[in-house]
């Protein structure tokens, strides 16, 4: 087990990725305190602790891995660049003479691929609810464009990357719900969603569906290959923080964004799992009420007030048989299954 303690009490968490790395899985947890920045390398095999950037050369900046593990993209205000990694060391460009330009960077996010990188700016007219998109091709070092233009307008936070594909998806300022290969710059469906304050999205599926959420307190799910809904169902909560997903095709989780304390004095948000079918339904699966999960694992981990723990997602037929014990000689009707279990 390893134990880190940051630099300082002024410092705190900007970002922590893992990547494999020459066959070793290494966590990279990236610190700031508004002037120096620190990128820390923490093999989780052995528990080896080393510090791989220590410098205030790039002023508060972000610093993410690529994929592949041998790379890292750091940004800082309008400037960024593409450096070299290793378990060892970092070696990032000159801020001045070696960056690229950008308008105000408020985040980044990586191609599944490695290829693109997708940069979220500020939207200067009006930065409390827009931003724009730009995707800057990393090989030909140069703006990919999007249909005639080299942005797109979104609703603030209302956007997600493909995870198995170059597509991204974004909410408009005129209600609509598009689709876009950024690789080939081409619009591949646009739905007419509506106005809304805020609206959570993201990819499930390969790619194919598009989970959303938004201040109307439902959760939707769509094939953005027909550009459908194919089911929509209340949440009963307003306090959603995000969806979350992973590699996974089966499951998907909605945060809750209210932060309590339970009996241990540990912070706690819930964390809804629901299941997906293949026919394109969703059914709420189980809550982790101090935790939280791999979908792709099929494993959670719970913090409560009996002391910490993991466990494993259980097959229908398992909670069946569970479930069909306790109740002795009845059995479960449709309703239940559909209700309590991954269907059949």
């Amino acid at each position: 087990m390893a134990l880190y303690s940051l630099k300082s009490p002024s410092f705190y968490v900007k970002n922590v990725e893992v990547r494999e790395v020459n066959q070793k899985p290494i966590m990279f947890l990236s610190t700031s305190d508004y002037d120096t920045n620190e990128l820390v390398a923490i093999n989780l095999q052995t528990g080896s602790i080393q510090t791989i950037y220590d410098n205030d050369e790039w002023n508060n900046c972000s610093i993410k891995i690529l994929h592949d593990g041998n790379r890292a993209l750091v940004f800082s205000g309008d400037r960024f660049a593409i450096g070299e990694v290793n378990e060892s060391g970092i070696s990032l460009p000159d801020v001045e003479r070696e960056s690229y330009p950008a308008d105000e960077i408020e985040d980044a996010v990586v191609s599944y691929d490695d290829k693109y990188i997708v940069f979220v700016t500020s939207d200067s007219a009006d930065m409390a609810f827009y931003q724009q998109i730009r995707i800057w091709d990393i090989a030909n070092e140069k703006w990919q464009r999007l249909e005639d233009n080299l942005s797109v307008k979104i609703k603030k936070d209302s956007f997600d990357i493909g995870r198995s594909s170059n597509k991204i998806v974004y909410y408009t300022e005129n209600g609509t719900i598009d689709t876009m290969d950024f690789e080939k710059g081409e619009l591949l469906c646009s739905i007419t969603y509506g106005q809304s304050d805020s609206l959570e999205i993201s990819f499930i599926n390969t790619d194919q569906y598009l989970i959303t959420y938004s201040d109307n307190i439902n959760l939707t799910l769509w094939d953005v290959t027909e550009g459908k809904m194919l089911m929509e169902e209340e949440t009963g909560t307003e306090f959603i923080g995000h969806i979350y997903v992973d590699g996974s095709s089966k499951f998907f989780g909605i945060k809750n964004s209210f932060m309590g304390v339970n009996d241990a004095g540990i912070s706690t948000q819930e964390l809804k799992v629901y299941s997906l079918e293949e026919s394109g339904r969703f059914y709420h699966f189980a809550d982790i009420p101090y935790g939280y999960a791999s979908f792709e694992a099929e494993e959670f981990f719970c913090a409560g007030g009996h002391g910490c723990y993991y466990g494993d997602f259980l097959d229908y037929k398992t909670l069946e048989n569970q479930a069909e014990k306790i109740l002795g000689d009845e059995k479960l009707s449709l309703v239940e299954k559909r209700k309590y279990y991954i269907s059949e």
